[in-house]
């Protein structure tokens, strides 16, 4: 059943729509969470990094997903996550945002 699923995101149609709406909404998702994490809405930072983890694994962007999933994880367990990780995970969502 899993491989049915993995074949199914494998979909080079599918992939371009993804990448697309990728572009659109996670563009500015490190400028959200930075702007969530100085106003201490560590929860509102979490679904940002959870959706950003998501959309990157249906990408097969594992690195961004496990960064993202990283941050998430910090966030869930009440804390910030460092500028260092923050940094690089705008780093990787420029390299996602070359690839659409």
């Amino acid at each position: 059943m899993l491989e049915i699923i993995d074949d199914f995101y494998k979909d080079p149609e599918l992939q371009a729509e993804i990448r697309k709406d990728f572009a659109d909404s996670q563009a500015d998702t490190v400028a959200k969470i930075r702007a969530h994490l100085k106003n201490n809405e560590l929860t509102a930072a979490e679904i940002l990094a959870h959706n950003l983890k998501s959309v990157s694994a249906m990408l097969y962007e594992k690195k961004l997903a496990e960064a993202a999933l990283a941050i998430e994880l910090q966030l869930k367990k009440g804390e910030i996550p460092s500028e260092n990780a923050l940094s690089r995970l705008g780093i990787l969502i420029n390299r996602v945002l070359q690839k659409a």
